[in-house]
Parts: structure tokens; C-alpha cells; sequence
């Protein structure tokens, strides 16, 4: 991998992105920046909205300040790990736009549903039903490069799957100064 990549990860809660990218952190020789949208959305505090009315709007913000960072980032020289749940084809364009400086490889993140349920109670940290209200639209009209799957597969086998399949791509100079 190199600076002039970005991997994105896509797959509904608790399908093993966040533990695909760290074992690409640990594995990747060039400088890499992690972005997950589990960031923006948990530090929202909503127990303290009081009016709800505005809950869609800080949802809508954090995601608006997601992919400004990532179109940031992508101006810089360094690779990139995306790490979120797509399931909207306007959040697609909107993350694809954002990443138009680097090569970008979309990978789906699968999972089987009861093994992400599972996760999920198992995490503690999500909101049970996630995974069941994001499993139909996730991976709908996602254009992937590669899926992998991680049912069965441990997050390093993934990683290193994604970084072989990275490697085989023809590389692009460098022309971020």
C-alpha cells in the first residue's frame, strides 16, 4: 500500500471493519490514517438534546464533518482506512467524491447476520438492532472491488487478503507534494 491508496470498509455494525483496519495498521509501511464514522457519531452526546426534532440534523452534521475530514485527508501523503456503514448510494457519491486525490479500494465487509447479531450483544457498546435495520441496504449497488467475509475468517486473514489483492493494483506516482 501506499500513500496514493485508501481502502474503504464497508459492512453493517459489528461485521469487523474496526478490527480489518487495525490489523491493516499493523501490517501497512507507509504512513496510514484510520477514519471511522463510529467516531463522529459517538461522540454526539443525544442524551442531552432535548428537543429529538434535532437528532437527524447532528446525525446529518457528523456525517457532513466525516467526509470533509476524509476529502482532507485524501490531500495528504498518506494512505487511508475507511472504516463505516454505507447505506445510502448519496453517502457513497458524497465518500467516492471525497476520495477522488487517492486510488481507492472498496471492499464489503460481510458478515452472517447471527454471527453480527451475536457481535453485537457480545460488544455492548451498539445499540441492539443495528445490524438487523442496516443489513438489506449496506452492500445494495456497492461497487466492490473485492468483499471479504468475516464469519468464519479472523480480521488479520482479512487484512492481509485485502492487502494482497492492494498489492496486485498497478501503482500510481505520487503527485501530492
Amino acid at each position: 500500500m501506499n500513500t496514493n491508496q485508501a481502502i474503504l470498509l464497508n459492512g453493517t455494525s459489528s461485521a469487523g471493519k474496526s478490527s480489518i483496519a487495525q490489523e491493516i495498521m499493523k501490517e501497512v509501511t507507509c504512513p496510514v490514517l484510520h477514519l471511522k464514522v463510529d467516531i463522529f457519531l459517538e461522540n454526539i452526546h443525544f442524551k442531552f438534546v432535548e428537543d429529538k426534532s434535532k437528532m437527524g440534523y447532528l446525525y446529518r452534521s457528523a456525517l457532513d464533518l466525516f467526509n470533509k475530514t476524509i476529502q482532507n485527508a485524501s490531500q495528504k501523503e498518506m494512505a487511508l482506512v475507511i472504516d463505516t456503514v454505507i447505506v445510502k448510494d448519496e453517502v457513497y457519491e458524497a465518500i467516492m467524491s471525497a476520495l477522488a486525490l487517492k486510488k481507492v479500494c472498496s471492499v464489503g465487509v460481510y458478515c452472517d447476520i447471527d454471527v453480527a447479531k451475536s457481535r453485537e450483544v457480545a460488544r455492548g457498546d451498539r445499540m441492539i438492532g443495528l445490524v438487523e435495520a442496516q443489513i438489506e441496504a449496506v452492500h445494495e449497488n456497492r461497487p466492490y472491488d473485492l468483499k471479504v467475509d468475516t464469519t468464519i475468517n479472523s480480521s488479520e486473514f482479512c487484512a492481509k487478503e485485502i492487502l494482497t489483492f492492494i498489492e496486485s493494483i498497478p501503482k500510481i506516482p505520487n503527485t501530492l507534494s
